[in-house]
């Protein structure tokens, strides 16, 4: 097993640069695309829910995150002490109408996406510290 930690600031710039930094190990870790573009997607989506609900966007709050790699999957826990989730983890179930792509709306897809591209997707609180882990399998 090989594992990083990574702390970084609620900024756009730290997001971005984690993110690039996480889709390199995958490569270097022989995880090729489509797993590895996935997984960076998801981590992007999961930082910016940190940096935009739990610190509300204000920069310079710390975000924390575990990543591992082992033989039959991958293994991503972020952590913050922002505001808790209190809405939950699930996929919001939106009606979509893809013949005017200007109506879909900006936001709302990132637990959706964490849940198709994740095998498993858990969120809780303790001692005041948000963690959500998400858990990709290679082999099912």
């Amino acid at each position: 097993m090989r594992s990083w930690d990574f702390h970084i600031k609620s900024t756009t710039s730290d997001i971005l640069a984690v993110s690039e930094r996480i889709q390199n190990l995958c490569h270097d870790n022989d995880i090729c695309s489509p797993n590895s573009c996935n997984i960076r997607l998801v981590v992007v989506e999961a930082l910016n829910n940190v940096k935009e609900h739990a610190y509300l966007d204000k920069p310079n709050r710390y975000i924390s995150i575990y990543l591992s790699f082992t033989r039959d999957y991958v293994l991503i826990s972020i952590s913050d002490k922002g505001l808790t989730n209190i809405k939950g983890i699930q996929p919001i179930e939106q009606k979509l109408s893809l013949e005017d792509p200007d109506s879909l709306p900006e936001g709302g897809f990132g637990f959706s996406i964490m849940h198709t591209v994740m095998d498993e997707v858990s969120y809780h609180t303790h001692e005041n510290v948000n963690t959500l882990t998400l858990k990709k399998y290679w082999r099912r």
